[in-house]
């Protein structure tokens, strides 16, 4: 890819303010933590710690800190809006269905 650099400090900041596209937030390990839709709220995460931003100097595609110690969850990221997993009625998830079959025929 041409044109890609790093930016950092005041300078990342004044890319993120005037972006109007999404930027990402990365964690040490390169995975997506979060995507802010406006760039702009990301500049917060800047205050908390040192961080790098790679992309051109008109957009920036991604944000990564420097070191674990400056590695802030972002708010929101820790949130699963995955639907809650339901729990077969009157079955535990660590008894087999054989198990349960012979404690109601027991019982009967």
């Amino acid at each position: 890819m041409c044109g890609v650099m790093r930016f950092q400090g005041e300078q990342l900041r004044n890319i993120l303010m005037r972006q109007s596209e999404p930027v990402q937030v990365l964690d040490r390990f390169g995975r997506v933590q979060i995507e802010y839709r406006r760039a702009c709220a990301a500049v917060g995460l800047l205050r908390l710690g040192e961080y790098t931003g790679t992309g051109t100097k008109h957009r920036i595609r991604f944000i990564r800190a420097e070191s674990a110690e400056d590695q802030v969850t972002p708010w929101g990221a820790d949130i699963d809006f995955a639907p809650p997993k339901r729990r077969m009625r009157g079955r535990s998830p660590k008894e087999p269905h054989s198990v349960r079959r012979e404690i109601v025929e027991a019982a009967a």
